[in-house]
């Protein structure tokens, strides 16, 4: 069932070299990780996170999370005690629009309320992200920018150097 689950929006490819097992922790840490697709745990925290009516054991754990980083679908910190999701749109997710609400009035108050693309003052306004979401940016207020609505809906999912290099192409 798992395996289902997962296939539909994950690489099949390195799902398909996972055991059942090591799928299953994924899925799991998948649901216990924060917006930046991070989860700091010693690996009994992380057993009882996500296995919290069975007793696994520390090395079954450190196993699976093994398998999972040698498939590219996570990553230790060099102490071993921090698990990171690798830049994937894997069990990312927006931010709530309520939490969503302070960050763009903070975005906006910090650019003057200036696009940064073509520098108009005021107007219909857009929080956008440097880096788009979909290619792995974050929710960071260092990768967010005040936009007007025009230049927003251009830039799309595009990298700013793209964008820029489009708009002047017009």
């Amino acid at each position: 069932m798992a395996n289902r689950v997962l296939r539909d929006w994950t690489d099949s490819d390195r799902i398909n070299n996972l055991s059942a097992a090591a799928e299953i922790l994924l899925l799991r840490i998948l649901m216990t990780v924060d917006v930046k697709g991070k989860i700091k745990c010693h690996p009994k925290l992380l057993s009882s996170r996500c296995f919290p009516l069975r007793t696994i054991s520390d090395k079954k754990i450190i196993a699976w999370l093994k398998e999972l980083s040698d498939n590219d679908l996570i990553e230790f910190n060099c102490d071993g005690k921090t698990i990171s999701l690798v830049r994937t749109n894997i069990g990312r997710q927006r931010l709530c629009k309520s939490k969503w609400a302070v960050l763009v009035k903070e975005v906006f108050a910090r650019d003057n309320y200036t696009c940064r693309y073509c520098g108009k003052y005021g107007g219909k306004l857009e929080c956008d992200h440097i880096i788009a979401f979909s290619n792995g940016g974050t929710d960071d207020l260092t990768n967010l920018a005040t936009a007007c609505k025009r230049c927003n809906r251009l830039k799309g999912n595009l990298s700013v150097e793209s964008f820029l290099t489009l708009k002047l192409k017009k």
